[in-house]
C-alpha cells in the first residue's frame, strides 16, 4: 500500500472515531447521578472562580430544602432543553425516563426555532396521565416573597419546578433546591438548579447555584416565546398515583 493510501486511511479512521461526539444524540445514563456528559470542554478542575460542590449527595437541613440524589442529564441538541428537563423529572419519580430525548421532543412539539413551549411541556405530562399545572393555566407568583413560598412549598412536597427564563436567550431548567442561608434576609437566598446545558461554572455536572432574587427578576424569555407567554413560565408535574 502506498504512503498516500496509508495516510488517507489513517485520516479516515480518525475522522470516523470523532463522529459520535458530534453526531450522536443517544443519551448516556450514568447511575451514580453524574451528568450524562456530551461536551466537557469548559470544565476546569479546581476552578479558582467557582466552588465545586457535591450537590448530588447534599441533604436538606434547617435552612436548605433539597431534592437529594437528583440525577441530571445534558441535552445533546441546542433546542432540546425542554425534553431533557422533562426526562429528569420523570427519572426523579420513576427511576428512568420513559422516552428518549428526541422522542420526548417530538411528543411535546419541540422545534429548533422556539424550543419547547410551556403548553407543550405541560401537555407531555398530561399525555402521560400525570397531574400537571403550569403558568399557562395558573397565575405565577407576583412578588419575590410569593415566589419563595411557591418554591419551598413544591420542594417540601418532593416536586421539582421546571422553569424557563432568559438564560442563554431562553432556557428550561429545574429548581431542585432552596436555601434561606439561615438568615432573615431573603436577599441572600439561593436556588439550586438542575441545568440541562451546564456550561457556565467550570464543572458540567448538571447543577447550578444562583441567587434567588436575581432569578426572580430575570424570570422572562427574551426571544423564544410569543408576547403574553414569555413571562414567569413554569411547569410542575407528578404521577397521578
Amino acid at each position: 500500500m502506498s504512503k498516500i493510501k496509508i495516510h488517507f486511511t489513517t485520516l479516515l479512521i480518525a475522522l470516523l472515531c470523532l463522529l459520535p461526539s458530534f453526531a450522536s444524540t443517544k443519551e448516556v445514563i450514568i447511575t451514580d447521578g453524574s451528568v450524562a456528559r456530551f461536551d466537557i470542554t469548559n470544565d476546569i478542575k479546581s476552578s479558582p472562580y467557582f466552588t465545586q460542590l457535591d450537590i448530588y449527595n447534599m441533604k436538606s437541613n434547617e435552612h436548605l430544602t433539597l431534592l437529594s440524589n437528583f440525577t441530571t442529564y445534558q441535552q445533546t441538541n441546542m433546542h432540546t432543553c425542554g425534553p431533557v428537563v422533562a426526562n429528569m423529572v420523570v427519572d426523579h419519580f420513576l427511576g428512568k425516563p420513559l422516552h428518549s430525548e428526541l422522542q420526548a421532543a417530538k411528543m411535546m412539539g419541540c422545534n429548533r426555532y422556539n424550543g419547547t413551549t410551556t403548553k407543550g411541556l405541560r401537555g407531555y405530562f398530561k399525555d402521560l396521565g400525570w397531574n400537571a399545572t403550569s403558568s399557562a393555566d395558573t397565575d405565577s407568583p407576583k412578588t419575590y416573597t410569593e415566589f419563595l413560598n411557591f418554591v419551598q412549598g413544591h420542594l417540601k412536597a418532593n416536586t421539582p419546578i421546571m422553569v424557563e427564563n432568559v438564560e442563554w436567550g431562553g432556557h428550561w431548567r429545574i429548581i431542585i433546591g432552596y436555601d434561606t442561608m439561615n438568615t432573615a434576609n431573603t436577599g441572600d437566598d439561593v436556588l439550586i438548579i438542575a441545568d440541562p446545558f451546564d456550561k457556565a461554572d467550570h464543572l458540567q455536572d448538571g447543577y447550578t447555584v444562583i441567587p434567588a432574587e436575581k432569578f426572580f427578576y430575570m424570570w422572562f424569555d427574551a426571544i423564544r416565546f410569543s408576547k403574553g407567554a414569555n413571562w414567569k413560565q413554569w411547569v410542575v408535574a407528578k404521577p397521578a398515583n
